[in-house]
């Protein structure tokens, strides 16, 4: 999943959709042969592009080889999914896991996928609804509750985190919330 921000940041962030795509990198976990990923796309990519994804991926065993022979097929070993509800709230800045959360459809292709493997969900900064996908999958969430992610996701909160662990820190102040400070 991506970015469960507070609803003014998504409003004010200029193509969200496109800032919450960021975990597309983690396509690449593949490499290990006992991992499959499903990844969750915030827009609805083009078959050209899935295609590309999928050649592109497919590289790896052909540059190692020095062979272009060496391609594999990795279709089986990663999917692309676009939460159907992206498309009732096309202009709605809303986090990923809410239009995951009311896409029925993508919900049943994921608990499909998983049946019968291990499998758990890789967030970045979780928001409620992450935690109710997960409860709808029965998956668990590789991450902190959104509630702790926030106190920690910021450059004060990681001082914060930092000091309490006895962490050398350049000089500089933290918890600044005014001009007067």
């Amino acid at each position: 999943m991506a970015c469960g921000y507070a609803q003014y940041i998504r409003e004010a962030t200029p193509d969200f959709a496109i800032h919450q795509g960021s975990q597309i990198g983690r396509l690449c976990e593949i490499q290990d042969p006992n991992v499959d990923v499903i990844y969750v796309c915030p827009l609805q990519l083009s078959e050209e592009l899935q295609q590309y994804y999928h050649k592109l991926l497919g590289l790896q065993a052909a540059v190692r080889s020095g062979d272009p022979k060496d391609i594999d097929d990795l279709q089986d070993r990663f999917k692309i999914l676009t939460p159907e509800a992206i498309n009732s709230f096309p202009s709605r800045p809303m986090a990923l896991a809410t239009f995951l959360k009311y896409s029925p459809k993508t919900l049943q292709r994921i608990r499909h996928l998983v049946r019968g493997k291990e499998a758990y969900i890789v967030g970045g900064l979780l928001h409620q609804d992450d935690l109710e996908v997960a409860d709808a999958l029965d998956l668990p969430i590789l991450g902190p509750d959104p509630e702790v992610a926030v106190l920690y996701s910021s450059k004060s909160g990681s001082k914060r985190v930092f000091a309490a662990a006895g962490v050398p820190m350049p000089p500089g102040q933290h918890d600044i919330y005014s001009r007067q400070q």
